[in-house]
């Protein structure tokens, strides 16, 4: 890549973000410690300037590029402001702390607003190419045969009287033959758009099917959440050279798997797509969700509902009413108004309780400490006199 680059890689947007996080603790921490700006800057400077000269010889595979440097001397700029004034967001007065819980709410809604868009698939209508088992650039060749494929890019069109959840917007059917289980992907059935870009990829990965389908996100340069289905051929293993029909589909809601013998034997399983899966548009890898509980997406939950969790007590520390309705509905509306405009599969029970334990657990930081005074206290309180006007 080259080193005046900014756009020219896929994951563009994702690698900025990523180095602007980066440098937000540096900042914090010399904004907390009162370092003067111009110093601050020298310092923060040679540090980026060092770690993308490593990158030149010694850290293998990444690029050096101007545009990192940028990335990390912002994100650097807002660490300190934010360090200068850790007081306000961590002890804020009662009308800073309001406003705090009102940004984090419209933050919170607009993200998972924000993820609902951004999920929904982004396909050419004819790709370029089709390539079936073999020759895709950067995988391992499929280890068994491919004897037909299909792919669908183009939604199809909505029936009268129809569930707009069920409206297929992609799909890929292949007919293969298994062959020895290989433990890593490798594609079987690959739409290419050009060198290096595939917006649709069925592959085999052990026992597990892997769908990999451009999106909105990736438009924008950013990671497309990749899905798996698994243990999705295990049952077929022992006997290599019978033929399978595997159908995958994307639907609003979720992408389902069903893998067909000819005697009519069939595995199905489904992964639902939904808003908190945004988390994975800015992991610095691909991150491939299933099945299962999603304990990632609720620990994300659980983090970013944390300090509207401790900003709320604050403000209803002081008798503000409303404060706590006002973020329940918050949370609720950004939950499920990604769901009912774009039709996503609604949350699962693992990040109800992510949302749960954030707000509590960052209520609890203001809620406990004054519980502890009082009880010290022997629970008298302290009388104010009213300000006279």
């Amino acid at each position: 890549m080259p080193i005046t680059c900014w756009t020219c890689d896929q994951y563009a947007l994702t690698d900025v973000l990523l180095n602007l996080a980066l440098f937000v603790p540096l900042g914090a921490g010399l904004g907390i410690a009162r370092v003067r700006r111009l110093p601050a800057a020298v310092l923060m400077l040679a540090t980026t300037i060092a770690v993308e000269a490593l990158q030149l010889r010694v850290v293998g595979g990444r690029d050096p590029s101007v545009r990192d440097v940028v990335a990390n001397m912002a994100g650097g700029a807002v660490g300190m402001l934010l360090g200068a004034q850790w007081r306000a967001f961590v002890h804020p007065h009662p009308r800073w702390a309001w406003k705090l819980a009102a940004g984090a709410r419209l933050v919170w809604v607009a993200l998972h607003l924000g993820a609902a868009w951004l999920l929904a698939p982004s396909l050419p209508a004819r790709p370029a190419m089709v390539i079936a088992g073999t020759h895709v650039g950067g995988f391992r060749d499929f280890a068994g045969r491919v004897a037909g494929s299909r792919i669908q890019a183009v939604p199809t069109p909505q029936q009268p009287g129809t569930d707009p959840r069920d409206r297929v917007l992609a799909g890929v059917l292949a007919v293969i033959r298994p062959g020895p289980r290989v433990p890593e992907l490798t594609p079987m059935v690959t739409a290419v758009e050009q060198r290096g870009v595939f917006p649709i990829l069925l592959g085999m990965d052990g026992d597990d099917l892997r769908l990999r389908l451009r999106t909105r996100a990736a438009d924008l340069h950013l990671r497309s959440p990749e899905l798996r289905f698994r243990q999705m051929i295990r049952p077929w293993y022992r006997d290599g050279n019978q033929q399978l029909i595997v159908r995958v589909i994307r639907t609003s809601e979720r992408a389902t798997a069903e893998v067909r013998s000819p005697s009519g034997a069939l595995i199905e399983e489904s992964v639902p797509v939904r808003t908190t899966q945004w988390w994975a548009m800015v992991w610095p890898t691909e991150h491939a969700f299933d099945a299962r509980p999603d304990l990632a997406s609720a620990l994300w939950c659980a983090l970013l509902l944390l300090p509207l969790g401790r900003w709320t007590a604050s403000v209803s520390e002081q008798r503000r009413p409303g404060a706590w309705s006002l973020a329940i509905v918050a949370v609720v509306s950004g939950l499920a108004m990604g769901p009912l405009l774009f039709n996503l599969a609604l949350p699962g029970w693992p990040e109800l309780v992510g949302c749960a334990v954030g707000l509590a657990f960052g209520a609890a930081t203001v809620m406990t400490p004054a519980w502890w005074r009082r009880r010290r206290s022997g629970g008298r309180e302290l009388a104010t006199t009213p300000a006279i006007s």
